[in-house]
């Protein structure tokens, strides 16, 4: 693979010509908008080293045989779109630097099933992880302080959210044609509370630690 870096540590194009992993070097700070995107057939696997702080939008868009994903652990910002439509990804370890998870970051990531949002992230954006349908259970840490419009929309084998913050804001739609059996886990006389019983979602409550 041929990565084209500038004078500033941006990685401003990959160009793929085999099925391959690839391992960002330690000189790139950022991954620019649509990096992988005309190139993004052929990659399965990607590390991306500790001195990466942002991650543009559409960077790894449409990567369909990417499977892993290793984050910086310095990563502060992941753009929209970031990894839609990554039909192929199983999982994701979402540092606590990335304070706010843009719209439509992991938009119909179909094999997604294991998501770890750490603590420190406080904002999961507009469709965030909308049509993740392989995604099962999901628990956010008491960092996270808004889950926008639709956020888990048609996330259809959803069947249980934890909200260990009792103040966090769920805005409508937020889990709008998840599956029946959906079950909100949260603190007694949280947001989460009043939003469950407003839209017939089945509560359970856990200690307010």
């Amino acid at each position: 693979m041929k990565l084209i870096i500038n004078e500033s540590g941006v990685l401003e194009k990959a160009e793929t010509v085999e099925e391959e992993a690839v391992i960002i070097p330690d000189n790139v700070t950022r991954i620019g908008d649509k990096a992988f995107y005309e190139n993004y057939s052929l990659l399965t696997g990607v590390t991306i080293p500790d001195s990466v702080t942002d991650i543009g939008f559409d960077a790894f868009t449409d990567c369909n045989l990417l499977e892993s994903v290793v984050m910086s652990r310095n990563l502060t910002t992941i753009g929209s779109r970031a990894f839609a439509w990554c039909e192929s990804l199983t999982s994701i370890v979402i540092p606590g630097g990335v304070t706010n998870i843009s719209e439509k970051a992991f938009y119909d990531c179909t094999s997604l099933a294991d998501v770890t949002i750490e603590d420190g992230v406080s904002d999961i954006g507009g469709q965030a992880f909308a049509l993740c349908s392989s995604l099962t259970n999901i628990t956010l840490p008491k960092s996270v302080l808004r889950i926008a419009e639709d956020a888990f929309e048609r996330c259809r084998a959803l069947i249980a959210i934890t909200i260990t913050n009792d103040q966090t804001s769920i805005e409508i739609g937020a889990f709008s044609r998840c599956n029946d059996d959906l079950v909100i886990r949260a603190p007694l006389g949280s947001s989460a509370q009043q939003y469950a019983a407003t839209n017939g979602i089945k509560f359970e409550v856990i200690a307010n630690t």
